[in-house]
């Protein structure tokens, strides 16, 4: 593992600053916010570790100690979402990736959002955690296979949120994140505050919601 430096890393980044931030990286400029590159399993990356593995084996950002930003190189063409069903904690996968575009409405990639699931005694369902994963997936399409110097480049965002304080700026992703754990714990709430949410933060909710319904038969 090799821990890169920071310019910042106060504020969450946005999905299509994530999304720049890839596409940069894989031309050969450096990643502007502490990171840890990883090496991992072609095939479930990062999810084969907890949140608690991966806090520990891994630097956190200036003043966010329950964020991570990773770097890893995966085979994407083995990639998969989640690991073994029966496991008594696991990462679980949305079932929709989030589409991102740059300035001039280009396909630039995907997000696909994670939460952390664990089942506290083998005879319970599953129940989802505070922890959230974003995966960064740069198309192959996007940029021109000349301007290429990393290759199978993939950066995940890992944090706590319930521990992610609102941010000044609307368009950063930790906005809101508090009151969208709640709603998706509980339904009702979901209806009456639609109206306050951005159409970015409802999406996040939306994913997280399904991730829920997916899993509760578990």
């Amino acid at each position: 593992m090799l821990s890169g430096s920071s310019n910042g890393g106060c504020s969450i980044p946005s999905d299509k600053e994530m999304m720049n931030y890839l596409v940069n990286y894989v031309k050969g400029k450096s990643f502007p916010i502490k990171h840890t590159v990883m090496d991992v399993d072609d095939r479930y990356g990062i999810k084969v570790l907890s949140p608690t593995q991966i806090l520990e084996s891994t630097e956190p950002p200036r003043k966010k100690k329950n964020t991570r930003y990773l770097i890893t190189v995966q085979d994407l063409r083995k990639f998969e979402g989640n690991p073994s069903k029966g496991a008594l904690a696991a990462w679980k996968c949305a079932p929709k990736l989030k589409r991102i575009f740059d300035a001039n409405n280009r396909h630039m990639g995907y997000v696909k959002i994670s939460g952390y699931f664990v089942r506290d005694n083998p005879s319970l369902r599953l129940r989802r955690t505070e922890w959230h994963m974003r995966e960064y997936i740069l198309s192959s399409k996007y940029l021109h296979p000349n301007k290429v110097e990393r290759k199978k480049v993939l950066i995940t965002l890992i944090v706590d949120t319930s521990k992610e304080e609102k941010g000044n700026n609307d368009n950063n992703q930790n906005d809101g994140w508090k009151s969208m754990m709640e709603i998706t714990q509980s339904p009702q709430a979901g209806q009456q505050n639609d109206d306050v949410l951005s159409s970015q933060q409802q999406q996040i909710m939306q994913s997280l919601q399904a991730l829920q319904l997916q899993h509760s038969s578990y």
